[in-house]
């Protein structure tokens, strides 16, 4: 199924005689979403190399313009949320995915240099997805891409009594594993493994899970389970630290997860299943997601503490039905949350007129 995904991206990219794919902004930057950019510099890398011609993969800081010409053609991602667009020009021979909402976050300043690109469907906003379009929004132009992510377009949208154009796909973050790397990951879980006891968390704590946080580390303690919260920056240790403990949550703060229609949801459950991970959430909308699957899921901690427990304990007995759960929810994730999925996506919707 990412076979087909894949060369309709190679179609596009071709017909445009794009021969340049640039990730502008964060290539030295500490700032968290250097990993987003990060796994669109790989998802560009791996589509390049699947290209029936040759093509150039950059990933710049925001201070280099001079990469940028009018005799080659461009497919640029930038974050104009995070500052990162200073330089980047305005080109007659570029497509742009670009990250933001309606503002520069930094300065607070709202976007408004792409509207025309917007309208005229050469650039698409890639928009985090935080839960169903809200009342203001016009329902008549609204695409649903599945019963959650939408797309929305609307060249006379109101914000702050200002008039702009959008061109937006509400889309979550992907998996930052290629779907080969899924595979692997694959042959590994039908293998035998034993669990260490721990329970493992790679991520931020931050105000928004800091409560949840000092919550699972009490339970864990009063449980005799070790746990450990870390920024691991090897992809190999972090996938090897996910995958073999016996516990590893993609739990948020209650801010992420208001409700059934209004919720956020972490890219870290999509690369704890595409790394052969027991999926495990207190989000009510990331269950409904993966509600067809095995995914384990209680609001409140300590619950949720107890039926993963609970579900190793039924896995012992049946293992055979657990790796079958394993096989399709990993599946799940490799044809349709890897970024390789979200680039389709933003072509498909929001850089191919109607």
């Amino acid at each position: 199924m990412y076979k087909e995904t894949l060369q309709y991206i190679i179609d596009f990219l071709t017909k445009k005689n794009i021969s340049n794919m640039v990730v502008h902004g964060l290539r030295t930057s500490h700032h968290s979403h250097k990993y987003i950019h990060g796994a669109i510099y790989k998802i560009f890398l791996y589509i390049a190399g699947k290209m029936p011609y040759e093509v150039n993969v950059l990933w710049c800081d925001d201070d280099a313009s001079e990469i940028y010409n009018d005799y080659s053609n461009y497919f640029i991602f930038s974050s104009p949320h995070y500052n990162t667009d200073k330089y980047l020009p305005i080109l007659d021979n570029a497509y742009y995915i670009l990250h933001y909402r309606t503002h520069n976050v930094i300065n607070n300043k709202h976007i408004v240099k792409y509207s025309h690109l917007l309208r005229i469907k050469k650039a698409v906003k890639y928009v985090e997805f935080r839960g169903l379009p809200k009342d203001y929004i016009n329902k008549k132009k609204i695409k649903f891409i599945n019963p959650l992510f939408w797309y929305y377009y609307d060249v006379q949208s109101n914000l702050e009594g200002q008039k702009y154009n959008t061109n937006e796909l509400n889309i979550p973050w992907a998996t930052n594993l290629l779907p080969e790397e899924i595979d692997k990951n694959m042959d590994w879980v039908m293998e035998k493994h034993d669990y260490n006891k721990k329970s493992y968390f790679c991520g931020s704590i931050w105000k928004t899970n800091n409560d949840e946080v000092k919550q699972w580390k009490s339970i864990c303690l009063k449980k005799k389970i070790h746990c450990l919260f870390d920024k691991e920056e090897d992809e190999i240790k972090h996938q090897e630290k996910v995958r073999s403990s016996l516990i590893a949550p993609a739990f948020q703060g209650e801010s992420q997860h208001y409700s059934q229609e209004s919720f956020y949801i972490p890219c870290r459950i999509f690369k704890n299943i595409s790394f052969g991970a027991l999926p495990i959430t207190n989000n009510i909308g990331v269950y409904n997601m993966f509600k067809e699957y095995t995914i384990i899921y209680d609001e409140k901690l300590d619950v949720l503490f107890d039926k993963v427990l609970e579900y190793r304990n039924y896995e012992k007995e049946n293992k055979e039905q657990h790796l079958e759960n394993m096989m399709n929810i990993m599946n799940n994730v490799k044809n349709n949350h890897t970024f390789l999925n979200r680039i389709h996506d933003l072509i498909f919707y929001g850089l191919t007129p109607s």
